[in-house]
Parts: C-alpha cells; sequence; structure tokens
C-alpha cells in the first residue's frame, strides 16, 4: 500500500486495527490542528502502540499523558517504513523548552518536528503498577 501514499501530501495516516489496512484519519491545511490520535491507550505492558504516518505534517504535538502507572518510559521514535527500523528522536517539552527522545511524566505536553514524510510512534519502553495513555495531534 506504499505506493498509495503521497509523501509530501497534506493527510495523516492511521492503521485500522480490524483490516490492517491505511486509512485518512484528518486532512491538514495550513497551520489546522488534526483530530486528536490515541498512540498508546491504556497500556499495561511495554509496546510499539500506534504508529501514524505524517504526510505532509511536519509537527506533532503530544497533548496528553496520563495513567495510572507508578513508573514508565515513552520514548519518541520515527522510521521512514512503518514496518521499519524506528530510531529516537528528540522532542521539545513546552512547559520548559528543555529537550529529549523521551519522557516518565504524566501531563507533559511535547512537540516533535521534522516529521514529514515520517512514521510517528510514542513507543512504552517500560511501565510498572498501572496503565499509560498518550495521545496527540499532527500539525501541518
Amino acid at each position: 500500500m506504499a505506493d498509495e501514499l503521497l509523501p509530501n501530501h497534506p493527510m495523516l495516516f492511521t492503521r485500522d486495527q480490524e483490516t490492517g489496512k491505511l486509512v485518512p484519519n484528518m486532512m491538514l491545511t495550513g497551520r489546522n490542528v488534526a483530530e486528536e490520535v490515541t498512540l498508546q491507550n491504556a497500556v499495561t505492558a511495554a509496546g510499539n502502540g500506534t504508529a501514524v504516518y505524517m504526510g505532509g505534517a511536519d509537527t506533532f504535538k503530544i497533548t496528553e499523558i496520563s495513567g495510572t502507572s507508578t513508573s514508565k518510559t515513552i520514548v519518541f521514535e520515527v522510521s521512514n517504513a512503518e514496518n521499519g527500523t524506528y530510531s529516537p528522536i528528540q522532542g521539545v517539552k513546552l512547559s520548559d523548552l528543555s529537550m529529549a527522545s523521551q519522557t516518565a511524566n504524566n501531563g507533559e505536553v511535547w512537540q516533535i518536528d521534522g516529521l514529514a514524510g515520517l512514521w510517528f510512534r510514542a513507543r512504552v519502553s517500560a511501565v510498572a503498577g498501572g496503565t499509560v495513555t498518550v495521545k496527540g495531534k499532527a500539525v501541518a
């Protein structure tokens, strides 16, 4: 299905959990913000979560990190192919403008830039004592 994807097209894609096919999530125009995407949904174990194809959107803003876990590590990662090798990418924590490729705290808002044409995910590499949820939005 990769030949159906347009790398410079302002469209955000996610994978349909039932069919396994890529489906458009939201058309992006100008500086509009897409609908919220759940990258990790109340997970209790380490896992890759949902990868998002960024299309022409350059920025992903993590708007919610929540859950009941006593500890967790969330790693921001990118790849040029959905099932390819993912590598950590630096993000900016908007509360203090510090940079990191991972976080362990609830309630933070992060911005990750330079994502156009790439796949982005927020992988939970460790979790203990509860759940982790990560949500965000792409910005064109």
